[in-house]
C-alpha cells in the first residue's frame, strides 16, 4: 500500500465534485479508490457526517477494507463500506418501511441473501415461485433468476400469469416476507415518495464512492442519483468498467454506467498493473479502450498467451482433469508458487466444474432435501474446523427450530424458550449432541448416518425421537467432504466460475470453455455478430473478465471446431493449423 500513485491515478486522488472514472481491467482503481477514502477520510473533521462506499459485490467492499487497513486507516462512525443492498437495507427500507401501509410488522428477508423460502415456507403453484419474482421500478412484474417455472414468463407482454404473480407477491408482503429485489423496489417508491428520507442521507453522508458501477442495476442507480442529486451532496465517484459488466442476467444495467460517462466528467484509467504486455496485446482485441502494461515487475514476462483445441472427449471428468495437470505442470516450469491464491482454472458456469470435480447431480441438489442432516453435518463440519461458537449456535438453533416444529426462529422465540429450558440446561444438550457426531474427515454420507444414529439410539436426548425420524440413509458414495467446499486444503489451484473471480489477480489462468455458454446461443454465432457490429456481449464481457485476470500466464482450451474462431479473434492474424501439440511440449 506504499506504491506511489501514477499521474492519472493521482488526478483522481486530487478531483473533486461529482465525477466518473472509466478504469480498465487492472488499473489499480480499487488501490486508488482505497487511498481516495483514506485521504477523505483523514481530512474529515465532522463527527457526524460521513463517507459512502459502497460496491456491488462483498469482495470488492472487503478489499478496500483490507486496504486501509494496511494503510492504519479505520472506518468507523459516521462512515459507511458495503455492498448497496446492506446500505439500502440499513439506511432505507428497515428505517422507513412502517410508512408503506402493506407491511404490518418488520418484514423477514428471504431468498438467495436470507432465508432459503423453499425451506421456511413450502409452496405450490405461484407461491414456490416469490423468491424469483420482483417489481421494476413502473410496478411491473419482472423474472430476477434463471430459475425455470411451469409456464412460460415474458416480461413484455402482461398475462394472467403476471397478474397472478403480483397478488401472491403481495399476499406474502402483508404475511411480512420480502427478497432483496422487492426492498429495493420498496425503497425506490419510499425515497421517491418521501423527499425527507433522501434530504437525511445527504445530511449524514456528503460524500459518495460507488465502486463497480457498471454492475448495478436501474433501480438501485435511481435511488443513488435522488441521494446524490441533493444539494448537499457535495462529493460523488463513480467508478466501474462497461466491459467487465457481467451481471445483466442478474438484472443489472451498465447502460446506466454509460449514461454517467455523458452526465459528469470522466476520467480515463488506461494503464493495466496487473498483466504482462504480450497479455495486454491479446485481450484488447476484445475492446475499443485500449491499455497498456506499465508494471515494471510484470510488464515484459516472455510467455505468450495460447489457444489450444481440443476433441470431444469420452471421459470428460479425466480428460479435463489431464489439463488441469499440464497445465500444472507448465505453471512450475515458470516458476509459478503453486497455491490457490496464485494459480486459477475459470469454466463458464458450474455445470463445467461439476464435472471436473466428478459430482452427481445427487451430490449437488441432495441437501435441499434434507436440510437437517445438511445442519447437522455442517455443525460438525464447523466445529471440527475450530469454529466452536458458530458450530454451538448452529446445533443451538436446530434443536429448537425441531422442538417447536419452526422451520425459522425468531431471535424472541429462542431467547423464551431457552429461559424456560433453562440456559446451562440447553448448552449441556447441544454439546451432548455435537459430542455424539461422527467426525467428518474421510467418510461418506451414508457411513456418518449409520454412525451417528447407533450412537444417538443409546443416548438420552430429548430430541433423540425427532432427530431419528428425520435422518434417513443417504446414498453411499457421496464423501462429506466433497461436499463443503472449504474442505478441499489440499487443492493446488483455485477450481471457479468466472464471476466468483471478478475483481481478483492471479499469476496464471486456464480458461476452458465449451461450444456454448450455459443455454444461449453458442459462441460462434456471438463472435460472428460481434465481428460484425464490434459490440461486446454480455457473453464475450464474461470472456473478457477471464482472461484479463493474470498476471504472467494465461492459457484457454476450446473445442477443436472452435479453435481457428478464437485465434483469429484473439491474434488478428490466421490460423496455422498445428500437430495435437499438448502443454507439456512447451
Amino acid at each position: 500500500m506504499n506504491k506511489e500513485l501514477s499521474p492519472k491515478q493521482k488526478e483522481i486522488l486530487n478531483t473533486t465534485g461529482k465525477f466518473v472514472v472509466n478504469a480498465c481491467a487492472g488499473s489499480g482503481k480499487t488501490f486508488t479508490l482505497s487511498k481516495k477514502l483514506a485521504k477523505l477520510i483523514k481530512t474529515n473533521n465532522d463527527p457526524h457526517m460521513g463517507i459512502a462506499t459502497l460496491s456491488f459485490t462483498n469482495t470488492a467492499w472487503k478489499e478496500i477494507k483490507q486496504n486501509l487497513d494496511e494503510m492504519n486507516v479505520e472506518i468507523r462512525f459516521p462512515h459507511f463500506i458495503g455492498t448497496f443492498d446492506k446500505f439500502i437495507n440499513k439506511f432505507i427500507f428497515y428505517k422507513y418501511y412502517y410508512l408503506l401501509p402493506i407491511f404490518k410488522k418488520r418484514p423477514i428477508l428471504v431468498g438467495d441473501v436470507g432465508t432459503s423460502w423453499n425451506k421456511l415456507k413450502p409452496n405450490m403453484g405461484y407461491g414456490q415461485y416469490f423468491d424469483i419474482f420482483s417489481l421494476n421500478s413502473k410496478g411491473n412484474i419482472i423474472k430476477t433468476t434463471q430459475k425455470r417455472t411451469y409456464f412460460k414468463f415474458d416480461e413484455k407482454k402482461p398475462d394472467k400469469h403476471h397478474d397472478n404473480i403480483k397478488k401472491m407477491k403481495c399476499q406474502y408482503f402483508k404475511e411480512g416476507f420480502v427478497t432483496q429485489d422487492d426492498i429495493n423496489f420498496f425503497s425506490y417508491k419510499l425515497i421517491n415518495q418521501f423527499d425527507f428520507i433522501s434530504e437525511i442521507i445527504a445530511n449524514r453522508f456528503p460524500i459518495f464512492l460507488i465502486d463497480e458501477a457498471q454492475d448495478t442495476n436501474k433501480i438501485k442507480m435511481d435511488i443513488i442519483d435522488k441521494i446524490i442529486t441533493n444539494p448537499n451532496v457535495q462529493e460523488s465517484i463513480f467508478i466501474g468498467d462497461f466491459n467487465q459488466a457481467i451481471y445483466e442476467w442478474n438484472g443489472a444495467d451498465p447502460k446506466s454506467f454509460k449514461e454517467l460517462t455523458k452526465k459528469y466528467k470522466t476520467i480515463n484509467l488506461d494503464e493495466n498493473w496487473r498483466s504482462s504486455k504480450k497479455i495486454c496485446e491479446f485481450t484488447s482485441r476484445l475492446v475499443t479502450q485500449k491499455y497498456k502494461a506499465v508494471n515494471p515487475n510484470i510488464k515484459s514476462y516472455t510467455f505468450t498467451p495460447e489457444v489450444n483445441g481440443y476433441a470431444k472427449p469420452r471421459n470428460e471428468h479425466e480428460f479435463f482433469n489431464n489439463i488441469i495437470n499440464e497445465f500444472l505442470e507448465l505453471c512450475e516450469k515458470n516458476d509459478i508458487i503453486m497455491n490457490k491464491q496464485n494459480v486459477a482454472v475459470l469454466c463458464k458456469g458450474n455445470a463445467l466444474i461439476k464435472t471436473i470435480q466428478g459430482k452427481s447431480e445427487l451430490e449437488e441438489d441432495f441437501f435441499h432435501e434434507h436440510d437437517t442432516l445438511y445442519d447437522l453435518i455442517y455443525s460438525k463440519w464447523l466445529f471440527d474446523s475450530n469454529r466452536l461458537h458458530e458450530s454451538y449456535k448452529k446445533v443451538e438453533n436446530l434443536i429448537i427450530s425441531l422442538i417447536l416444529k419452526e422451520k425459522r426462529i425468531t431471535y424472541s422465540q429462542k431467547k423464551e424458550y431457552i429461559d424456560e429450558f433453562g440456559f446451562f440446561e440447553m448448552r449441556q444438550l447441544c454439546f451432548n449432541l455435537i459430542d455424539i457426531m461422527p467426525p467428518i474427515k474421510n467418510i461418506t454420507l451414508n457411513e456418518w448416518v449409520i454412525k451417528f444414529k447407533t450412537k444417538l439410539k443409546k443416548s438420552d436426548l430429548i430430541i433423540k425421537q425427532i432427530l431419528l425420524r428425520k435422518i434417513k440413509p443417504i446414498n453411499k458414495y457421496i464423501l462429506i467432504s466433497d461436499l463443503f467446499e472449504n474442505a478441499e486444503t489440499n487443492q493446488k489451484y483455485s477450481l471457479s466460475t468466472i464471476h466468483k473471480v471478478k475483481g481478483e489477480s492471479f499469476d496464471a489462468i486456464l480458461l476452458i470453455l465449451r461450444t456454448r455458454p450455459n443455454n444461449e446461443s453458442g459462441y460462434k454465432k456471438i463472435v460472428k455478430k460481434f465481428k460484425k457490429n464490434g459490440i461486446l456481449t454480455e457473453e464475450l464481457r464474461n470472456i473478457y473478465v477471464a482472461i484479463t485476470r493474470p498476471r504472467k500466464i494465461l492459457v484457454i482450451y476450446v473445442p477443436k471446431s472452435h479453435e481457428e474462431m478464437w485465434y483469429e479473434l484473439f491474434f488478428n492474424k490466421p490460423f496455422i493449423p498445428k500437430n495435437q501439440l499438448t502443454l507439456s511440449d512447451f
